[in-house]
């Protein structure tokens, strides 16, 4: 890998960066939305299954963008260490639970024997044999109390990391995710 001299991220990671986002939001307003409905609903199962879409979705993104951030280097920004070893700790954590809540959100559904569909245009191969309730409540559980909060407090401390660059140090470190010139 080389060294990337240019203070802005490529564009490839630029714009997975915001497809993640709006990824993330749509997935909460599916789930939120298809509590709204009646258990048994086609409605219901219609919004779970686009939450189910965007989770699978960002977990492929995910995976590609680790693998374009393995061959493409970062920008150089000057902060002190302890600044860059807590940035990289929050951003581990974000890509960790990137990978592992749609990862407990399949389980829970292959445990509840309920198909894992992207959009409608193939499922997941059922690996669970046997319906298991007990393991199913399990995943959906560390899905939604661990890895949601999780994935609140390490996106809240992100925003607020380059908000404190941006406006505090004035560093235009924002900037660098954007296609700004300055």
């Amino acid at each position: 890998m080389t060294t990337n001299r240019n203070p802005q991220w490529d564009a490839v990671i630029r714009i997975c960066h915001w497809l993640t986002l709006a990824l993330i939001i749509a997935a909460w307003w599916a789930v939120e939305t298809h509590g709204e409905y009646p258990k048994g609903s086609a409605e219901r199962a219609l919004w779970m299954d686009r939450h189910v879409t965007f989770g699978l979705a960002i977990w492929l993104l995910t995976v590609f963008r680790l693998g374009w951030r393995a061959i493409h280097a970062a920008p150089q920004v000057a902060m002190p260490a302890w600044q860059r070893r807590f940035a990289s700790a929050v951003q581990a954590g974000l890509y960790l639970v990137l990978l592992a809540m749609p990862v407990f959100g399949m389980a829970a559904r292959q445990f509840a024997q309920r198909d894992v569909t992207f959009a409608g245009l193939f499922s997941l191969p059922q690996w669970v044999s046997e319906a298991d309730p007990a393991w199913a409540e399990w995943f959906a559980e560390v899905h939604e109390t661990v890895f949601w909060p999780a994935l609140l407090v390490l996106a809240g401390a992100h925003a607020a990391g380059a908000l404190w660059h941006q406006f505090g140090v004035k560093d235009n470190l924002i900037g660098r995710m954007f296609w700004s010139r300055r």
